[in-house]
């Protein structure tokens, strides 16, 4: 867990993670690093507050980038410095580890309705969704705590691997263990395995095509 909130005094001490507490976007990539090889994941908490240090980041490391012939910052080219630099510290992500990033909220008036926001700074709210295999949701309903993975008329969201719809977020008890997340990724690579399966003929029969098709380009 990568704690840029602080908040993670307000996690029961027997469901914690291993975590760290980031002050500046610098110590993140260097966090990042040292966790190759030793973390199957990283949960950013929460990604607004990332962009925020971002913003400061890029005024420091790329100075000359952002400033104006006169001397000041220009808040649209470090916009355009966080963009850039969210996206490739995503890919860098996704190659070493699952990620999951831990979005605020903000209730929105839409269309004569609802409508609820993260809560990020710029186009980053937009992008983020880019890189995502997954997107949820998370609301209670009758006392229940839901993750809503396929978009409604009040949020975004996005399906995709078989989990769509709504899932129940178990209620942690002392003793139980916190494997949700676990369980959810290995659903996501057990329907993975079977999607290939199910396509295993559809494969096959397009390499003998393609494998045909290119003995006739030879031949002509």
């Amino acid at each position: 867990l990568t704690d840029f909130d602080e908040g993670l005094a307000r996690v029961n001490p027997a469901h914690r993670k291993d975590a760290i507490i980031c002050k500046k976007y610098a110590e993140f990539l260097d966090d990042v690093q040292a966790a190759k090889g030793q973390y199957k994941t990283i949960v950013v908490d929460t990604g607004g507050a990332m962009i925020e240090s971002m913003k400061e980041w890029a005024a420091e490391v790329h100075c000359s980038e952002v400033m104006t012939s006169i001397g000041n910052i220009d808040n649209r080219k470090v916009f355009g410095v966080v963009k850039g630099e969210f996206i490739r510290v995503s890919r860098e992500l996704r190659q070493n580890f699952n990620v999951i990033y831990l979005f605020h909220e903000s209730k929105d008036k839409e269309n004569d309705g609802i409508f609820y926001s993260l809560i990020c700074e710029g186009s980053a709210r937009e992008i983020v969704w880019q890189p995502a295999d997954l997107g949820a949701h998370m609301f209670i309903q009758g006392g229940e705590r839901y993750l809503g993975f396929t978009p409604t008329a009040e949020y975004s969201a996005k399906a995709a691997y078989g989990i769509k719809g709504l899932v129940k977020i178990p209620e942690l008890k002392d003793g139980d263990p916190n494997d949700f997340l676990t369980k959810l990724f290995a659903q996501v690579k057990t329907n993975l395995a079977a999607e290939s399966e199910a396509l295993k003929p559809q494969q096959e029969a397009y390499e003998k095509a393609i494998e045909a098709g290119t003995k006739l380009i030879g031949e002509i």
